[in-house]
This record gives C-alpha cells, structure tokens and sequence, in this order.
C-alpha cells in the first residue's frame, strides 16, 4: 500500500485545527484581560477580514493551484495562531486579519468537514484543562503543519 494511504487528509486535520480554537478564542481574549468592546473590536477585524479576502479567494487558488493555497492555509492559520501567544492588542489584531483570511481558504479549498463539532470540542477542552486558553491553538499548529506533509 502507498504511504499516502495511511495518512489522514488535509482537510480532516484542518478541520481539527480549526475546530480546537472555536471555542476558547473568546475565553482567551478575556483571560488577556480585554473588555468585551475591544473583544468585539477583534471579532468584527476577522469577520471583515474574512468577507473581505472571500471574494477573491477562489480567484487567487485557480491561479495558484489548489496545493498552493492549501500549503498558503496551513502558513496562514499557523501565523495566527502563533500571534495568540501575545498579549498585545495590535498583533492579536494582525492574528484576526490573518485568521479571516485563513476562514476563507478554508471553505474556499478543502473539501466538506469529516470530524464531528463534538469531538473537537472534547479534544480543545481537554487541552485547556491541562495546559491554559492557548494550547488549543499551538496544538493546531500540529495539525496544520501535517496537513501541509500530505
């Protein structure tokens, strides 16, 4: 059997990437100390972002191929998820613009979702428990940085 038998697809794992982050992003902003103004500030940066930058993904991957932009993705997601790791407004700023970006690739590129919201959210917890509000997104990294392998 070809070794890429044995591997999961990329879009499974970044679908477990993303999945892990949903639902601590919030908790993590308040654990930083922000106030649910300057939350919603950095909530509304990514959804912008994401509207923004999703009319002209699926332009930008049929010129750049799909395997591209799905390598393109996993850099993205992992920049943004290495900027949760600052406390400082203006680069959890710059993580939400490259989060949305990253949204838009993601539903633009990979395939339909093959793991369940509950499962995720099982995992996420699980990490929080153990390691604090950020591990859910170093521990995307990971993910992503398979998906990027296969």
């Amino acid at each position: 059997m070809c070794e890429s038998h044995h591997r999961p697809p990329p879009s499974f794992l970044t679908s477990v990437a993303d999945w892990l982050q949903g639902s601590y992003i919030y908790p993590l902003y308040k654990a930083y100390g922000y106030d649910l103004h300057q939350i919603a500030i950095l909530f509304v940066v990514g959804f912008l972002s994401s509207a923004i930058f999703g009319t002209v993904i699926g332009s930008v991957a049929d010129k750049l191929g799909r395997k591209r932009v799905c390598i393109l993705f996993c850099i993205i997601y992992s920049a943004s998820c290495l900027t949760k790791l600052s406390h400082q407004l203006p680069m959890l700023l710059f993580g939400r613009l490259l989060g949305g970006i990253s949204t838009s690739l993601l539903f633009s590129v990979f395939e339909a979702w093959m793991v369940s919201e509950h499962f995720s959210r099982v995992v996420a917890n699980i990490l929080v428990e153990h390691f604090g509000f950020v591990s859910p997104f170093m521990a995307s990294i990971m993910f992503l940085t398979a998906a990027c392998r296969t």
